[in-house]
């Protein structure tokens, strides 16, 4: 890494952790990884709408890759990098982590891909700019951490934290699904499921040092029957500003939004809790926060449309607008990020 890089991203991360940048000015891109089926021949797109599109609206633009030696076949989650300005899709099936400028359009290649073959199939993923680490929820057991820029299949972690059914493990890693890391803190924070029986589960957040051991206990958890955690947690977002984690749980009779501190630990209740036959809310659904305009933005696979509610929100609310119908050409929508246009330091620094 460039001397350059790291001045700016030492920069980056320190206004990140503090809660200095703004996304506020022209407009902010949603970006919608949609799933078009496990096959190797299918083909899932990465679809580009405006900042306040809603209704039954095209898309602006699709990023899609379907070469002879590559294709890009299910992005399952997105994260959006601003300092190198470059969007990080896990390709679920595809078994890759594929990176690509913010701005392309169309049928392209990826600028570069990591897929060696313990990533597996990889989900939610966060990028530690301060540290140039790339973290990752890999083979769906284990979280792992690779060099920011890594390229290739003959890539070395640089460290794991491994699942919790191992011989010595104390991760309680079990089927994690979603990851944030709190630069605050410098934590990693995973959703996952304790198994309570053959048939059931509850729902956990997981708390662990970044530089844990393979084996290694949380630091704490947040789990219990006041947290309405479910079975079990798919999606996770932060809210850097109020230094909370937002979380999607689910059961078998409903699927909600939670809110917790990111200080919490044990079995609390949540701040806020979206739930209720309004919502349109389903068990597949994943996360974004938009700080900008203080959103939370859901997709929800099973039902082939994107929600918008409001950040504070509470209880049994409708979405305040949503992306759905034949024009959209929505599918199963999945990963989401969000592109900021001009961005504003608040101390007047642009």
């Amino acid at each position: 890494m460039s001397h350059q890089y790291k001045t700016v991203v030492a920069l980056g991360a320190v206004l990140v952790a503090l809660g200095l940048l703004a996304g506020t000015a022209a407009h902010a891109d949603l970006i919608v990884g949609d799933y078009r089926g496990a096959a190797s021949t299918d083909v899932g797109p990465l679809l580009r709408f405006g900042d306040y599109q809603q209704g039954n609206v095209a898309p602006q633009s699709l990023l899609f890759t379907n070469g002879m030696s590559e294709r890009m076949n299910t992005p399952f989650a997105i994260t959006y990098e601003p300092i190198e300005n470059v969007l990080y899709v896990s390709d679920y099936f595809g078994q890759a982590i594929r990176v690509y400028p913010a701005s392309a359009a169309g049928n392209v290649p990826a600028s570069r891909i990591l897929n060696p073959p313990l990533i597996g199939q990889p989900r939610q993923l966060a990028i530690d700019v301060l540290h140039d680490e790339l973290i990752v929820i890999a083979s769906s057991c284990c979280v792992y951490a690779y060099p920011r820029t890594a390229t290739g299949n003959a890539v070395n972690r640089i460290r794991s934290i491994n699942w919790g059914g191992g011989s010595g493990s104390l991760t309680r890693l079990n089927n994690p699904d979603g990851l944030i890391y709190l630069p605050a803190t410098d934590e990693i924070v995973v959703a996952d499921l304790t198994q309570t029986s053959p048939s059931t589960s509850s729902g956990v957040l997981l708390f662990f040092a970044r530089t844990a051991n393979p084996s290694d206990a949380p630091t704490r958890a947040i789990e219990g029957p006041l947290t309405l955690l479910g079975d079990g947690v798919s999606a996770l977002a932060f809210d850097v500003r109020r230094n909370q984690i937002i979380a999607i749980a689910y059961d078998a009779s409903s699927t909600r939004i939670v809110s917790f501190p990111a200080a919490g630990s044990g079995n609390i209740a949540p701040l806020r809790d979206i739930e209720g036959s309004a919502t349109g809310l389903s068990s597949d659904s994943r996360l974004a926060y938009d700080p900008s305009d203080d959103t939370l933005i859901v997709s929800n696979g099973s039902s082939a449309n994107v929600a918008f509610f409001a950040r504070m929100g509470n209880g049994n609310i409708a979405p305040q607008r949503a992306l759905s119908g034949n024009l959209t050409t929505l599918v199963a929508p999945a990963g989401l990020a969000l592109i900021p246009g001009e961005r504003i330091f608040r101390n007047t620094f642009e």
